[in-house]
């Protein structure tokens, strides 16, 4: 960024301004054009090379820890997917046995929510939680007001 800087910073330096008469319109021209064009290009230049320099230090870091994170990648399938698996298997479990839901072994995550449906098709709220009124409490709705009687 700082090569753009000087290059504008090299062009203000080396540009005329002339002012408007009552005969002519502002101006302004470049002294040294070729220079100012090769300010700008330098830093293009530098722009590009150190978009290559990343490129190479990515590649290095890869290589250099190319041991480390292969063995990270074996401690993970080591290690975390069964303990990972031992989780699945207690929500499985808590499905099954407190919730008193039936696992298939076809089921996942996208599509429990379908099945759920389908084995409690026909049972309706009002059938399993009758509304039974309050003797304490009257709650009415007035003008937008919440008013409770009681």
């Amino acid at each position: 960024m700082d090569m753009y800087k000087a290059a504008w910073d090299f062009q203000i330096q080396h540009s005329k301004y002339t002012p408007a008469t009552e005969t002519a319109p502002a101006t302004i021209k470049l002294e040294d054009p070729v220079a100012v064009s090769n300010q700008w290009r330098a830093a293009a230049q530098a722009d590009e090379n150190l978009g290559d320099e990343e490129v190479r230090d990515i590649e290095e870091f890869i290589r250099a820890t190319r041991a480390e994170r292969s063995a990270l990648k074996d401690q993970i399938n080591a290690k975390w997917v069964p303990d990972m698996q031992n989780i699945h298997e207690a929500d499985i479990e808590i499905i099954e046995d407190v919730a008193e839901f039936p696992w298939t072994g076809q089921l996942d995550h996208r599509n429990i929510h379908k099945q759920i449906y389908n084995e409690t098709q026909g049972i309706h709220y009002d059938q399993l939680h009758p509304q039974y009124p309050n003797p304490h409490v009257n709650v009415t709705s007035t003008m937008g007001l919440l008013q409770v009687d009681g």
